[in-house]
């Protein structure tokens, strides 16, 4: 891996998963200061590739905050269905059925069936 890791014309991508992998490898031989120097070195070079700006997370809140104001949730409330008639969750398998199931039958008003 170190021969890998050390290669110029190495991907970007290849660089950062080797220097997890070192870091791991490291790690599990107590070797803790090489370790923690390949962990840095994958943070920074996946850091440094994202390109990542706090003021980008910012604005990003920014609009939301803007965007669902009271007003606006104000306007999306929604009356309840009074029925008593059933309702079925269809789905694909592995596709969250079972889970929304679940979810729905923790409410006092709904009978999960199986």
């Amino acid at each position: 891996m170190l021969e890998q890791h050390q290669r110029d014309k190495l991907p970007t991508e290849n660089k950062i998963q080797l220097s997890f992998a070192l870091a791991k490898a490291y790690e599990d031989v107590d070797d803790f200061v090489e370790a923690f120097k390949y962990l840095e070195q994958g943070n920074t070079l996946r850091f440094n590739r994202f390109n990542y700006t706090i003021e980008s997370d910012q604005v990003f809140i920014n609009n939301i905050m803007k965007t669902f104001n009271k007003e606006a949730i104000a306007k999306l409330q929604l009356t309840a269905e009074k029925s008593e008639k059933p309702f079925f969750i269809v789905g694909m398998p592995r596709s969250g059925t079972t889970l929304v199931d679940k979810i729905l039958s923790t409410h006092t008003k709904v009978h999960g069936a199986g």
